[in-house]
């Protein structure tokens, strides 16, 4: 099970780094050029197929251009951040999934928008690069999230009251389980002064 997990770390770590890099070069693109990225003849396309069927004239395009860069620049800052986050958990503390999985489940709708005018216009590259962005974000999204609810499961606030001896949570309005003290443990003092008698034994007669 541990194994598992530091697998599905790795993957999450591994996808967030990628999104970081790719997307942000992207938005790099779309800011540092006068026209928001329309001058790019192949990264423009999805932008220019949402603005066709959106009717959008010039200066929208221009303007849907820059919320896309803006999407993808958003989600770049988020993934590097749960890098640097996990790269700090190596010295204290342990990472926030919480960041990672906002910044794949942001990247979902914005892959799943992109491919639909590929899908219509048939363009295959933008569909397999836009594919790919939308298998990885939406299992790193499932992996982070998963690995925030183990997290929460296993947390020491969840054991607070958890019963040693019957290795179940207390129930409702239960007292909290006094933690033993091994310096004053007497183990006889666990031990019922009187065992019940096993049926067909001369005490239970």
């Amino acid at each position: 099970m541990k194994r598992i997990s530091g697998i599905s770390a790795t993957m999450v770590l591994a996808v967030a780094a990628y999104f970081a890099f790719t997307w942000g070069m992207d938005a790099w693109r779309v800011f540092t050029s006068p026209t928001f990225g329309l001058d790019d003849a192949l990264a423009s396309q999805v932008v220019f197929a949402l603005g066709r069927y959106l009717g959008l004239a010039p200066a929208g395009l221009i303007k849907l251009g820059a919320v896309f860069g803006a999407l993808k620049g958003t989600v770049a800052v988020v993934c590097a951040l749960h890098v640097v986050d996990r790269l700090r958990s190596l010295f204290r503390g342990s990472p926030n999934l919480e960041v990672a999985q906002a910044g794949f489940v942001l990247a979902v709708p914005i892959c799943a928008v992109a491919l639909l005018p590929m899908i219509v216009q048939h363009n295959p590259d933008m569909l397999r690069d836009y594919a790919v962005d939308l298998a990885l974000a939406g299992v790193a999204a499932a992996l982070a999230g998963s690995g925030r609810a183990v997290a929460k499961t296993v947390s020491p606030k969840s054991l607070k009251n958890f019963n040693l001896m019957t290795f179940e949570p207390a129930s409702a309005g239960a007292k909290p389980v006094k933690p033993i003290d091994l310096a004053t443990f007497d183990a006889r003092d666990y031990v019922p002064k009187t065992l019940p008698a096993r049926p067909g034994s001369r005490l239970h007669a």
